[in-house]
């Protein structure tokens, strides 16, 4: 069992916090600036939600798992500030592993990354092995996903349903298109 931070409660961020519980993780904390965010990710069985723009992610990872720190980072935002915040909390020998999908060039410091001896790790998704463990996770009821679906619209509504992504950010999880026959 590894205690594992993710950075960042969006959908990618919630499943692979479901997905880090699911295979044996000791202890999950997962991270966000939304309370709503957080809130749903609770509701999905993960016990750590720490809102980062009132708690320092060091501070947090040092009261939830200790001097030992993460065992293992998995940065799911794809932006600067998480990038520098997993770089910071880890500890010498961490595994940071880059899940988000980065619209920005970002910037690591690599004295840091060399310091710490820390392994950097990209990850795509979509293979085939990661769809057979994912169905089986959700048949297994490991992995929550309806709190995650927070609207619904018929297809022929489908740019109603985009406004709608646009316009509620902060309480959009997934919109599901729906086509009836």
């Amino acid at each position: 069992g590894r205690n594992t931070v993710v950075f960042g409660a969006g959908p990618i961020g919630n499943l692979t916090a479901q997905i880090a519980r699911a295979q044996g993780a000791l202890q999950v904390m997962i991270t966000d600036l939304s309370d709503h965010r957080l809130a749903v990710a609770g509701e999905c069985g993960i016990d750590i939600c720490v809102n980062t723009s009132r708690e320092d992610p060091a501070t947090a990872i040092g009261s939830h798992f200790g001097p030992d720190k993460a065992d293992l980072i998995l940065e799911c935002v794809g932006a600067q500030q998480t990038v520098e915040q997993a770089v910071a909390v880890a500890r010498k020998g961490s595994d940071i592993v880059v899940v988000g999908v980065f619209g920005k060039k970002p910037e690591v410091d690599l004295g840091i990354v060399q310091d710490r001896e820390l392994r950097l790790v990209g990850t795509l998704m979509y293979r085939e092995p990661d769809w057979k463990t994912a169905i089986a996770l959700v048949q297994k009821g490991k992995i929550k996903l309806e709190p995650l679906l927070t609207d619904h619209f018929a297809f022929q509504d489908y740019l109603a349903a985009y406004r709608h992504i646009d316009a509620h950010r902060e309480r959009t999880l997934k919109v599901m298109i729906v086509v009836q026959e």
